[in-house]
């Protein structure tokens, strides 16, 4: 669901190797001889932000530093002159690597439009749960709320992922509470 939304397309290995001379962009772990599942391709910004995979945008790291930046923002793994290094190699923005996370603008403008939101939903419909996770997410941190663009959507996945975003926003909020009580 999110290569479809982030727009990630088939990318050529070897020319990221090349690149990044089969080091651990991270480590600078000389990878060429070790297995293809050890020198896993990175989203540099990542895809639960719908950004896509390209062979221009990839960072080679090994399979212990690819878990480690899992889901994270690149500013909140590397340091300032891994970040100047990684523009340079991967064309991104130093600005948007150091920068704050934030979603793909061209995937959120593409949850506006009602036909892309109803095939979304329809060719995903066995993940609604994650679906909805996505929906709160995006509402969330871009105020936008993508199941009203669909043309098709139950009320029921509505109020469920409704329901959902208040749970999920009441627990954040009493958390907030918690630690502003003055327990002496």
């Amino acid at each position: 669901m999110y290569l479809d939304l982030s727009g990630s397309t088939k990318i050529k290995s070897n020319e990221i190797y090349k690149r990044f001379k089969y080091r651990c962009f991270k480590w600078k772990k000389d990878l060429r001889k070790t297995d293809a599942k050890e020198r896993p391709l990175d989203h540099t910004l990542p895809a639960v932000f719908l950004w896509p995979l390209t062979t221009e945008n990839a960072t080679l790291l090994c399979r212990e530093h690819n878990s480690e930046k899992s889901g994270k923002w690149p500013s909140e793994y590397y340091s300032n002159d891994e970040l100047r290094a990684l523009a340079v190699l991967t064309g991104i923005p130093y600005d948007t690597l150091a920068g704050q996370p934030h979603y793909n603008p061209e995937a959120i403008e593409h949850l506006k439009i009602p036909e892309r939101v109803d095939q979304l939903l329809t060719k995903y419909a066995a993940y609604r749960q994650e679906i909805i996770k996505l929906r709160n997410r995006i509402l969330e941190y871009e105020n936008l709320d993508f199941f009203e663009h669909s043309t098709i959507i139950s009320p029921a996945w509505v109020r469920q992922a409704n329901q959902e975003y208040q749970r999920v926003i009441h627990q954040e909020s009493d958390a907030n509470t918690a630690q502003d009580t003055d327990e002496t």
